[in-house]
Formats: structure tokens, sequence, C-alpha cells
């Protein structure tokens, strides 16, 4: 920083060749930069950065989101799915609050989950919609019905209907998509359940 012991100054390759100006750090310039920790295809500039650098982690902070939106607490419904995310993948891989923290509607929820939540969570699990069903709770296990799921699921059409016959070595396949209601944008029809059970319902006795 410039009037330092330290200070350094140079000259910048786009200055000119009869500039003689040069180029330092003032006293009250501070440089924060913001890396999500997601993203491993950066590891190696990751670890060169943090020998450079001092870094602070800054998880999601919960208590800045609302906790009664038309019956939803999106607090407890941005832990219960962050949780999930935890065990399934990792820590850096939890959503942050920045997703849902100005959600003031219902609608404005469905359109988070419609724009932001599925298609992030589609790119965590390069669209293995399983384990998508797993941070919804959208699973048999949670014996949720059908127009309570995010992500709902069927058996595949009949084969012979399909392809005329059957096809050998091909076993039944599970068809998943995202609830219609979601993607059409048919907010009205959801109800507060849908959002309440990720977080409310519990696995069904064995």
């Amino acid at each position: 920083r410039i009037g330092n012991p330290e200070e350094l100054k140079v000259k910048l390759p786009y200055s000119g060749v009869n500039d003689k100006a040069s180029f330092g750090v003032p006293q009250n310039l501070y440089i924060i930069g913001t890396m999500n920790s997601a993203d491993r295809s950066i590891a190696l500039i990751d670890t060169a950065l943090r020998r450079r650098f001092t870094f602070i982690e800054y998880s999601a902070d919960y208590s800045l989101l609302s906790n009664n939106v038309e019956g939803i607490n999106i607090q407890e419904l941005l832990k219960a799915i962050n949780s999930r995310i935890e065990i399934l993948l990792d820590k850096d891989h939890k959503i942050g609050h920045a997703y849902l923290i100005n959600i003031k509607s219902k609608n404005q929820l469905c359109d988070a989950f419609r724009n932001k939540i599925v298609p992030l969570l589609e790119e965590y699990f390069y669209g293995d919609y399983e384990k998508i069903q797993l941070v919804f709770g959208d699973n048999p296990e949670f014996n949720k019905n059908k127009e309570s799921r995010v992500i709902t699921n069927n058996q595949s059409s009949d084969q012979r209907q399909l392809f005329g016959k059957e096809i050998d070595g091909f076993e039944e396949k599970i068809i998943y998509q995202v609830n219609d209601k979601i993607s059409f944008q048919k907010y009205e029809d959801i109800q507060a359940d849908f959002f309440t059970s990720i977080y409310t319902k519990s696995p069904k006795a064995e």
C-alpha cells in the first residue's frame, strides 16, 4: 500500500509508451472478493489464493429468512434441504440464504423453486432426480401424496405401446419430472403443504 514501508508501484501494461504514471494500492482501498466453494473446477486457483489472502467462511444465515410466508417457515424449509444436501454431497454445496431472502409470498417461493432451487439441484446431482427427491423428502418412505411432491415419478409407459414390442434387456424404467404445477407456473393450485411437508413430514413406519 502506498505510504507503507512495503510500498510498491508498477507500470500497467496498457498505460502507453509515453505515460510515466505508475499504479499502486492506496491506503483506503480494501479488496473483498467472494468465491463459491462448491465450484471444484477452480481447485488449483483456490489453493493459490488461500496462500495469499484471508478467507472467511460465510454459511447460510437462516435468521434472515421469514418464518411465516402464508404458513410456510422458510427458515426450517432451507435447513431441511441443506441438512440433506450435506449428507448427499458435502457442506460446501449447501444453499445460501440469498436464494430465498426476499420471499414475501407463496408465489414468489414457487418462482424461486422453479427458476433457482430445482435447476441448482439438477446441476449438483447431474440430473439424478432420485437424489433430488431425497433432498425434498419426495421419496416413497415419506409417503407424500403426489400433489405435494416437488419431484414426481411414474413407471414408464408400456413398451409395447411405445415400440410395438417388448425390448429385450430393458427393465421397467422410472420417469421423473418436476411437478407440473411448478413447471407450468400453476402456483395458485399449490397449497402450503407442498413446502411444509419438506420439513415436517416424517418417514412412514416400516
